[in-house]
């Protein structure tokens, strides 16, 4: 670089001085042809050939000499040296640049991932580890969440020996955002079951409270579910939820009613239905990524309801646990070749026998 401002500081003052020589130049030949010799005195036109003389002379001096070939040859590499020196800067700059981004990044995803594994760990704090133990009422779980953590939701909370809820719940999307919802979901469902003893009062007080968090983007489905062990009765409220299946004598019952999603109007008015258990009976809850997985990467063949139903029916004469450990079975199979895009639950409920030994 210093090589190359020298040369361009005299090539400057070359051409200043070439510039001063031809002026005086000019000026001599326009006095000369002007004022006539024949007019002048002698001494002035002695002047003006001097003048003339010396403006030729200046500019044969200053003129640059001719480079032989090797020294332009030198002076084209000095220029070629110089320019990559300077692209060498550049260079250097813009990979100091990249290094502080990368460092940025990295420890950016370094810390995603700390937070995903807290996350990950409370979530399993939040889903039950073991269910109430009772020789008339079995449970049994599975749960898959496509990331670390998901939007999935299920629990069993016992009220005493003879009462005891049921929640499952999907919220929409998943990751952090809908793991930190499935949290106050179950901080609700824990305060509030002793409070409101019936599903429906107890699912209008849920959504009146994640009304004012929930964004319409991370509305959230559920069904709530009470089974009194002494009634033999299952009290429910499905909030735009997949229904529950119920197995019964080899005979598949689809559980009724249907109403909102919860989350997004916190004056929703929610309805109940009542069912009859008797033993032997076997429910199925689960959330919409079970029927929604695909064979396939275009997902035109979802495993649908009826596969669920027909898998259900077929493991059902086996106890609970083996009942839901078949049913995933078969859902993981047909789906193992295609695409997994929502968190999968399922929650099986079996009533072994009736309090008073009848069936």
């Amino acid at each position: 670089m210093r090589v190359e401002v020298k040369k361009d500081a005299r090539v400057t003052m070359r051409r200043m001085l070439m510039i001063i020589a031809v002026s005086i130049l000019l000026l001599g030949v326009n006095l000369y042809i002007v004022i006539l010799p024949g007019r002048i005195p002698e001494f002035l036109a002695a002047v003006l050939n001097a003048v003339f003389a010396a403006g030729i002379g200046i500019a044969a001096v200053l003129r640059p000499p001719r480079q032989p070939d090797s020294a332009r040859k030198v002076s084209d590499i000095e220029r070629v040296i110089n320019e990559y020196r300077d692209i060498i800067v550049v260079l250097e700059e813009k990979n100091e640049y990249l290094i502080n981004k990368w460092n940025a990044l990295e420890k950016d995803r370094r810390s995603t991932i700390r937070d995903r594994a807290v996350a990950t760990a409370i979530q399993r704090n939040i889903l039950p580890r073991e269910f109430p133990r009772s020789d008339e009422i079995k449970f049994s779980a599975f749960y898959k969440p496509i990331e670390g953590v998901g939007g999935d939701y299920y629990d069993v909370i016992e009220l005493d020996d003879n009462n005891m809820f049921v929640f499952i719940a999907d919220v929409a999307g998943h990751g952090i955002s809908s793991a930190l919802i499935t949290a106050m979901l179950k901080a609700a469902a824990v305060s509030y079951t002793h409070r409101y003893p019936a599903p429906k009062f107890l699912m209008e007080r849920i959504n009146s409270d994640l009304s004012q968090y929930v964004t319409s983007a991370h509305f959230v489905t559920a069904v709530i579910a009470h089974i009194n062990l002494e009634t033999h009765t299952l009290t429910h409220v499905i909030a735009g939820h997949p229904r529950p299946l119920l197995m019964r004598k080899k005979e598949v019952i689809v559980f009724e009613g249907n109403n909102p999603v919860i989350g997004q109007n916190k004056d929703t008015q929610f309805n109940e239905e009542t069912i009859q258990l008797c033993g032997g009976d076997k429910l199925l809850f689960y959330t919409d990524g079970a029927v929604e997985l695909s064979r396939e990467r275009s997902k035109r063949d979802a495993y649908g309801a009826a596969r669920l139903t027909e898998s259900f029916m077929a493991h059902s004469v086996k106890d609970i646990i083996h009942t839901v450990d078949g049913v995933k079975n078969d859902m993981m199979a047909y789906g193992a070749a295609g695409t997994i895009d929502d968190d999968l639950t399922l929650l099986g409920v079996e009533i072994t026998r009736k309090r008073n030994g009848v069936s």
